[in-house]
């Protein structure tokens, strides 16, 4: 189905495969592209990898903040190393994290799926694989 009408008008689906109302991105909310049942299953995942990761973070500080307890004298370097690792792991997680907590914050804008830079539509099938992504 071609669509008309001027530049600044997006067809923005409400619920199921349809169209179901016409908005401009200028005055009105922004546009999404994705089925309400599509950004319930995405929203889902991002919050189960959400409660994931802070499980995660919170096992591997327990790990680092305990890992120099009751040791021997001469493991002293290597659990210097296994904390930093440790803690090297806790950056990478927590900007996971970070970026999951940015894709529901753009879930609740309506601006979930949308590439950061040029404003297209991400597909579905790369949101499945990265839900937090932000660009094409």
């Amino acid at each position: 189905m071609k669509l008309s009408g001027s530049l600044f008008t997006k067809w923005v689906r409400a619920a199921g495969d349809e169209p179901a109302t016409a908005r401009s991105p200028r005055f009105g909310p922004p546009v999404s592209h994705l089925t309400r049942q599509e950004l319930d299953e995405l929203r889902q995942n991002l919050t189960d990898r959400r409660q994931k990761l802070l499980r995660e973070i919170a096992q591997l500080q327990n790990d680092a903040l305990g890992s120099g307890e009751g040791g021997q004298a001469g493991d002293e370097p290597g659990d210097a190393w296994e904390r930093v690792l440790r803690l090297s792991r806790i950056d990478q997680k927590r900007s996971l994290l970070h970026e999951i907590e940015q894709a529901l914050r753009r879930i609740e804008k309506n601006t979930y799926g949308l590439c950061a830079t040029t404003k297209k539509a991400i597909s579905v099938s790369r949101l499945r694989e990265i839900p937090w992504a932000r660009c094409i």
